[in-house]
């Protein structure tokens, strides 16, 4: 572990939860931009121990995805896409955060850790598609795949790693993962209801391609 998480621990011990939003908004900024450091604090600092509880279910959430893969906004995205209410700077700004706006943001943002030069973005929004279905026997309920058809200038290629985020929650709908099979055609694991023959449903979705 670095020298900067050691004695950010040492000082964290002593009270829990730690009650410094800044902290724990650089904390998981740091975890963002190396996910190799999760593994090395999971067993030190616990999602309850966060002030704020929605930097813990987000914590929580990436020890989880760490497990399986990368952790960055957008794997981490659509598991808080149903919060409503206040922003992530006015939930930080009622535990305790004394800074603008504009200063909150630029706290979030990372280097590459070479040359402290900006580092890229994690994934680009290529646009919107639609995810839709119309059974023509009866879809037992579950996990199935589903090809839809994209325009061709959204620059897609065969093999892009992809993620698809919906633009709302539907119940009963769940996206797992999405493929590129070629610049026009995406093929799309889903949960979904029973659907009866002639029954339909359309879900809305982002596709962004990972920068790797």
């Amino acid at each position: 572990m670095s020298g900067a998480f050691e004695e950010q621990f040492a000082t964290a011990e002593t009270a829990s939860p730690l009650h410094n939003v800044e902290a724990e908004i650089g904390f998981l900024g740091d975890l963002l931009a190396n996910n190799r450091l999760i593994d090395e604090v999971a067993d030190r600092c616990r999602p309850a121990d966060f002030s704020v509880p929605l930097y813990g279910r987000i914590y929580g959430k990436m020890i989880e995805q760490s497990a399986s893969g990368a952790v960055d906004v957008v794997t981490l995205a659509p598991h808080f896409a149903e919060d409503d209410g206040a922003s992530a700077y006015q939930i930080a700004r009622a535990a305790g955060y004394g800074g603008t706006q504009t200063q909150w943001l630029a706290s979030l943002r990372v280097t590459d850790g070479k040359n402290g030069a900006d580092g890229k973005s994690a994934a680009a929004l290529l646009g919107t598609v639609t995810i839709t279905q119309t059974a023509t026997v009866a879809l037992t309920a579950g996990i199935r795949r589903v090809v839809i058809t994209v325009p061709a200038s959204l620059g897609l290629a065969p093999g892009d790693p992809i993620v698809l985020a919906p633009t709302k929650s539907i119940d009963g709908y769940a996206i797992h993962d999405a493929i590129a099979v070629s610049a026009t055609s995406i093929n799309v694991g889903i949960s979904a209801p029973l659907l009866a023959v002639g029954g339909t449903f359309s879900i809305t979705a982002k596709l962004f391609r990972l920068n790797t």
